[in-house]
């Protein structure tokens, strides 16, 4: 042992602990000729099918993400949406929705499909399903009436609550890395419009048409639940909020009820048909 360089002790463990150069080697080749192998495969592979190494690279990357896609396992998804709507064959009006559903990916990669419950509560007015707002009655009650060719009689239909349950399917389809999912959805399930028929004397102009606020109440019937099965559509966007499992979600939903007849005053039958838009979120479980 000398203070020049270090002692035979320490010399025979460096020894011990380094690689003989042979391995080294050995590993360099096996490694190379893995590469080798592994150039060629793709090179045959290319060749067998007329895809060029890029196509080869992309079709693997996808064969693996869509392995990852279909071993996802199925999740709930929960919403709350407000809708606005603009009346069609009735008044416009609004409602709050909430829904349930049970998702999980398809076979095809990106696309999403669901099922599920929606309900909703609000205000979505039904309506005479032949006239607009009101129903002129051909044979009045009132002697006035009769005695005075300015005035006629009609019956309104006034609807202060609306509620229901639907069976709902949806697909999503998620775009690039999923941030942005297109939705498109069906129902159908059975609803209730909690509604009044007003009967009113009213003024009319010289062209036979109902002067603005010209109506007198006469008499209201009995509330009465105007209720039928209904139908509805939906298309719109998801937004993922970054780095959590929740959505901001606008949808363009169209949706009727199929009301039957009624009779008070007049017999009519019913019908409440809306276009709105639905602003909520949706949350992964």
């Amino acid at each position: 042992k000398t203070a020049a360089g270090p002692t035979r002790k320490a010399q025979a463990t460096q020894a011990k602990e380094a690689p003989p150069a042979a391995l080294l080697d050995i590993d360099d080749e096996e490694e190379s000729l893995a590469a080798e192998m592994e150039a060629l495969a793709v090179q045959e592979a290319a060749e067998a099918t007329g895809l060029s190494i890029a196509q080869l690279q992309e079709r693997a990357e996808r064969d693996m993400r869509m392995r990852i896609w279909g071993a996802m396992d199925p999740d709930n998804v929960v919403e709350f949406h407000a809708l606005g709507a603009l009346g069609l064959s009735s008044g416009s009006g609004a409602a709050l929705q909430g829904a349930y559903l049970r998702r999980q990916p398809t076979r095809l990669l990106g696309v999403w499909g669901a099922f599920g419950i929606e309900g909703f509560v609000g205000q979505t007015p039904a309506d005479w399903q032949e006239r607009t707002y009101f129903a002129a009655m051909d044979n009045p009650f009132k002697q006035s009436t009769r005695d005075n060719p300015e005035l006629k009689e009609r019956v309104r239909v006034v609807t202060s609550s609306s509620y229901g349950l639907r069976a709902i399917g949806r697909l999503g389809l998620d775009l690039g890395d999923g941030t942005l999912r297109v939705l498109g959805q069906t129902g159908i399930g059975y609803a209730s419009h909690r509604s009044v028929l007003k009967h009113e004397q009213y003024t009319v102009d010289s062209d036979g048409f109902a002067v603005d606020g010209s109506g007198v109440a006469i008499q209201d019937s009995i509330s009465f639940a105007w209720a039928g099965p209904e139908v509805s559509v939906a298309a719109g966007l998801a937004y993922r909020l970054v780095g959590t499992s929740w959505r901001l979600v606008a949808k363009s939903q169209w949706q009727q009820t199929f009301l039957g007849d009624v009779q008070s005053f007049v017999t009519g039958a019913g019908t409440q048909s809306t276009l709105g838009l639905t602003l909520g979120v949706s949350g992964t479980f």
